[in-house]
């Protein structure tokens, strides 16, 4: 069964993020991507900016291996301060977790699977989440 680690990063001006927010963001994927394929924990599916938030897709065959490797990424990165991670294992549960609210608006990746925006920042934390910053403790 396929896991995913979605990651939500907060931006600082409800809507797509500044310039250096956007490149900063971009330079991270990079770094993420070339962590999660260096050590073959599955693939970076693309992001989605919007809403004051920028969402990064992973997945892998474990959700638990998967953030362990993007981790130490994130931590690493100012862009991540704020953010957190929802980790979950098939596509079902981690949609149901992501409540769309504009039906039939989706945004496509790299590899076409289909997620549904999301414009509520202040949804729920979920029980599986994890916080990004100095409060995740090492």
């Amino acid at each position: 069964m396929e896991q995913a680690v979605i990651v939500y990063l907060l931006l600082s001006d409800g809507q797509f993020g500044t310039p250096q927010e956007r490149e900063t963001i971009i330079a991270l994927e990079q770094r993420l991507e070339q962590a999660v394929g260096n050590a073959s924990a599955g693939e970076f599916d693309g992001d989605e900016f919007g809403g004051g938030k920028c969402v990064l897709y992973m997945y892998g065959p474990d959700a638990e291996r998967l953030f362990a490797v993007i981790e130490p990424v994130l931590k690493s990165s100012p862009a991540a301060t704020g953010g957190y991670a929802i980790k979950g294992s098939g596509r079902q549960q981690i949609q149901m977790q992501k409540r769309p609210v504009l039906a039939g608006e989706a945004v496509r990746n790299r590899s076409g699977r289909s997620h549904y925006k999301n414009n509520d920042r202040d949804q729920p934390k979920q029980a599986n989440q994890q916080i990004i910053g100095d409060s995740i403790e090492g």
